[in-house]
This record gives structure tokens, C-alpha cells and sequence, in this order.
């Protein structure tokens, strides 16, 4: 049976979500997602790989979000120029020359293929795809060697932190 105070409830409000320029002091001009959350409680601006992100609760009016746009945009900027220095170029199947490994630059190869595979040979990487493989592929394939690479290190660095540790892990 259903619930006849169902009906009495308070609707759950959408997201509202809409994108502004917002000029900054060295002459960019950056788009900022403006988003009206309902369950948001101040205002909120955030910096991610994104880009950047105004979080407006319900009865905050647009005008002050532009206020603290303005209000924080030299934060802002230093928090944009901090992500565009830490993305590495984009992959691309036969240009890209070297990809990062434990703090080396490692020189890459290209060799076509059946799938998309990234091994290491050597001291070198080697990148084994088709020819019309996607973006997709070439991050999943870059995903699970890097993943793979973590769970050799762990597998050797953890043997020795085991006694220091008050239980061992039960999953990693």
C-alpha cells in the first residue's frame, strides 16, 4: 500500500547547472560550471581536472556567486596554472616519444597489434596497438600498466613494512 503522506513531501529540487566567463587579472578568460546544488549549504569553488567548478546552495543568488568569483580570482588562477602543469601531454598512437616511471622518463615504442598493450622491454616501454585504436583503449591499456607496475613495487615494499604494521592488510 502505498504511503498517503507521500504525497505531502517536499519534491526534491534538480541540479541547475550553467557555464560563466569569468576574466582573470593576467587576461585569460576561463569558463567557470556554475551548479545550484540542493543539498549544497555555502558556496564552494573548486579546481579539478575539469576545470573550474561555482557551487551555489539553493537561495544564493547569482549576484553574490559573481561576487566571489571575482572575490577569489587570483586563487583561482594559481589553482588553474597548478592543473595545467601537472597534465601530461595527451597519448597519441604512434606520436608520443616517452612516457613517465618512477621518476624517469621512459622512451616509448610503437609496434602495431592485435589489441592495445603496454609492456616494458628492457629499459624501454613498448606500446603494442591497431591501427585505429581509440583514446579509450590507449588509456586503458596505459591504466592497467601502470596499475601493474604499483602492485610490483607494493609486492616487494610490503614484505618488509609488514612487522611495523599493526595488522596486515587485508586488501589492496
Amino acid at each position: 500500500m502505498p504511503n498517503p503522506f507521500r504525497l505531502l513531501a517536499p519534491r526534491p529540487r534538480t541540479i541547475e547547472r550553467d557555464m560563466v566567463a569569468l576574466a582573470l587579472a593576467d587576461g585569460r578568460c576561463v569558463q567557470v560550471a556554475r551548479v545550484r546544488d540542493p543539498r549544497a549549504r555555502r558556496l564552494k569553488l573548486s579546481v579539478d581536472e575539469r576545470g573550474a567548478r561555482l557551487t551555489l546552495p539553493p537561495r544564493a543568488s547569482l549576484v553574490s556567486g559573481e561576487r566571489f568569483l571575482a572575490e577569489h580570482r587570483d586563487w583561482l588562477a594559481t589553482q588553474l596554472d597548478h592543473y595545467t602543469l601537472d597534465v601530461p601531454a595527451p597519448l597519441r598512437n604512434g606520436e608520443t616519444g616517452a612516457l613517465p616511471l618512477r621518476g624517469a622518463l621512459l622512451p616509448l615504442q610503437w609496434a602495431a597489434g592485435r589489441y592495445a598493450r603496454l609492456h616494458r622491454d628492457g629499459e624501454a616501454l613498448v606500446f603494442t596497438a591497431p591501427a585505429g585504436a581509440g583514446e579509450t583503449a590507449l588509456r586503458r591499456a596505459l591504466r592497467d600498466f601502470y596499475a601493474s607496475e604499483a602492485r610490483t613495487d607494493l609486492g616487494r615494499w610490503l614484505p618488509r613494512q609488514l612487522p611495523s604494521l599493526p595488522r596486515p592488510p587485508r586488501r589492496v
